[in-house]
């Protein structure tokens, strides 16, 4: 009986110490995540030195024409100061994509056709018609990034049921849609 609670007891302690590694783990993940937004200028030229992404600060004023920032046109609509928010039109590949009640400091996330990693819109300071902030847009291009790995060579591989080279391809494969 003894050596049942023993075990219980090692049992339950291995788990306590699994609890407390994960929530370590969220922490961390939610401290990294949170520093990839930038609130001021000066983290937002941290961020730019780290060199993974291109940087773009704006200040749009209220007007019916977008005002081009970085990959794509942006309309303020709206500003909203007293509860910060504002409403956004933004122009992505000749399509306008309506973003109402963009909070401050959230990340608007859309994805391009071109880029291996999504374009983000954050706002960093709201006043009567007026927004400031930045567009974070990946460094480089899928077709970029296609052309240098062809430059270096890629990986081959010998197939061992033909025995011929084959070249590892790093395009993403389309999955099924679940059912």
């Amino acid at each position: 009986m003894q050596a049942q609670l023993d075990a219980q007891g090692k049992a339950i302690e291995a788990t306590q110490n699994d609890l407390s590694t994960t929530q370590s783990d969220l922490s961390n993940t939610r401290t990294e995540l949170t520093g990839s937004i930038a609130h001021t200028h000066d983290e937002l030229v941290l961020l730019e030195k780290k060199g993974e992404r291109n940087y773009y600060e704006f200040d749009i004023y209220k007007a019916k024409q977008f005002q081009h920032e970085g990959p794509f046109g942006v309309r303020l609509k709206k500003a909203n100061e007293k509860h910060q928010y504002a409403d956004l039109e933004l122009m992505v590949d000749d399509r306008n994509l309506s973003q109402k009640h963009v909070n401050l400091y959230q990340p608007v996330m859309f994805s391009t056709p071109d880029s291996p990693q999504p374009v983000l819109l954050v706002i960093n300071s709201i006043s009567k018609d007026h927004i400031h902030g930045y567009v974070s847009a990946p460094r480089y291009r899928q077709s970029e990034l296609a052309s240098m790995s062809n430059n270096t060579g890629g990986n081959t591989s010998t197939d061992p049921t033909t025995g011929s080279d084959t070249t590892a391809s790093s395009t993403r494969q389309k999955l099924p849609a679940p059912q």
